[in-house]
């Protein structure tokens, strides 16, 4: 058993010295080695290739002419290594180019008087329309732009296309003339527009259906439970599985296996443990809720020093902006620099 590097070292040098006097190795490996798995190979590893073995044996390894012998020390510990072969096999390189693939000039202005006559030439919604799907350009109505909106939904670097839409003497009916979006070319058409305050009918006629939609299916849901002593028959009746739910905090705002529920979650730690409810109706489903156990924190002895610091600092962080916008309200000033930036 050797306690200390400079004894392992010496044994190290004996041994190189026994084998390049001729001595067997593979007695040698049997007698001294540290590593059991190279005593069956008689301590002779098989070919490998560069970034198998540590830094120090490989490097002896492969820059060491063939039949050299020598100690080189490893984490593991030390090594006499004679190296008995090598093979070459080509070191294969890669090298990537990348080359961006850019319109030419030539190519630049040809599509951009392609979309100028298209601008020019199709003046109107009927023809605007008309002329496009003959062409077989693509179409998109973007609804809900606002004069903050960083550009519209799924056209990257096209926030120009919200501001000519913001312009003061914008109208219904207008053509734009192209606005260069990313790698794309933009001619929009004004459709329709919002004042503020409360909307015209029209303008929230698709939002109201699916909110009665969302309301009829809730009273089917509610209709399809039927009436129930516990959650097993309630399942049962509306066809589906009970599912389960643990760690449900006050503060939570997701119900386990639904979705952003906070009424639902402020409903449920209103109920007493072993309580059933009866339907109650969420944003994302319908949901019959049984409270198996409930853990009343008063949260006495909770340090909300750290807490109390975060809020204050928001809220302070606010007061400003908050503060010019209450004056800006008062005295009827309208911010419309987004029309600008």
């Amino acid at each position: 058993d050797l306690t200390n590097d400079s004894e392992k070292k010496a044994l190290a040098d004996s041994i190189e010295t026994a084998v390049r006097r001729g001595a067997d190795f593979e007695a040698l490996v049997t007698k001294y080695t540290d590593d059991p798995a190279s005593i069956p190979n008689g301590g002779v590893y098989d070919w490998f290739s560069r970034g198998e073995m540590v830094p120090e044996f490989e490097n002896f390894s492969f820059d060491e002419r063939i039949g050299a012998i020598g100690t080189v020390k490893t984490t593991y510990g030390y090594h006499v290594v004679e190296v008995l072969d090598r093979r070459s096999t080509p070191m294969k390189k890669t090298v990537d180019l990348v080359k961006n693939i850019v319109p030419s000039s030539k190519t630049y202005k040809t599509r951009y008087q392609e979309a100028n006559a298209f601008a020019i030439d199709n003046d109107s919604p009927e023809l605007f329309t008309s002329k496009a799907e003959e062409l077989g350009l693509k179409t998109r109505a973007i609804n809900g732009t606002l004069s903050t909106s960083q550009g519209v939904s799924g056209v990257p670097d096209s926030r120009e296309v919200v501001q000519w839409s913001y312009e003061a003497d914008r109208k219904i009916g207008d053509v734009s003339s192209p606005i260069e979006a990313g790698d794309k070319f933009i001619v929009a058409l004004m459709t329709g527009s919002r004042e503020d305050g409360i909307p015209a009918y029209e303008d929230v006629l698709d939002d109201m259906k699916n909110e009665v939609a969302k309301e009829k299916k809730a009273e089917m849901f509610i209709s399809a439970f039927g009436k129930y002593a516990n959650l097993d028959e309630a399942a049962a009746n509306a066809g589906v599985a009970v599912q389960s739910g643990s760690g449900l905090s006050m503060n939570a705002v997701t119900v386990p296996g639904g979705g952003r529920e906070p009424g639902i979650v402020g409903t449920v730690f209103s109920m007493n443990e072993g309580d059933i409810s009866t339907p109650l109706t969420g944003d994302f489903g319908v949901y019959v809720v049984q409270i198996k156990s409930k853990q009343d924190n008063t949260g006495e002895g909770v340090d909300l020093t750290s807490n109390r610091a975060s809020v204050m600092n928001q809220y302070r962080s606010q007061v400003g902006v908050l503060m010019n916008k209450a004056l800006n309200d008062a005295r009827g000033v309208k911010n419309d620099i987004s029309r600008v930036y």
